[in-house]
């Protein structure tokens, strides 16, 4: 497999509708950013119901430059791409 990039990675995470890890994986991955005191949290147990899914993907955006701007994009690219179709929340479901 080709060294991840931020490009390839998000391609990924928006393909079939995604918009963003399930709250428990979402929490998950966002544990795993280093410096992630200092970033917005995941929208997850209030936030998830009174966000938009494009509010939730635009943070969840977020999550994944930082993982570039620490050089975690391997790391977290495994992690997500691991996860099962299941595990995400999809456009017109949420």
């Amino acid at each position: 497999m080709n060294k991840e990039t931020f490009e390839s990675l998000w391609e990924f995470c928006t393909s079939n509708s995604r918009v963003c890890p399930m709250p428990m994986k979402w929490n998950d991955l966002f544990n795993m950013l280093k410096d992630h005191e200092n970033l917005d949290l995941p929208l997850i147990l209030n936030g998830w119901e009174m966000s938009s899914p494009l509010e939730k993907n635009l943070r969840f955006k977020d999550h994944i430059q930082l993982a570039t701007d620490h050089a975690q994009l391997d790391e977290i690219g495994k992690y997500l791409r691991l996860l099962k179709e299941e595990d995400w929340a999809h456009y017109g479901e949420i």
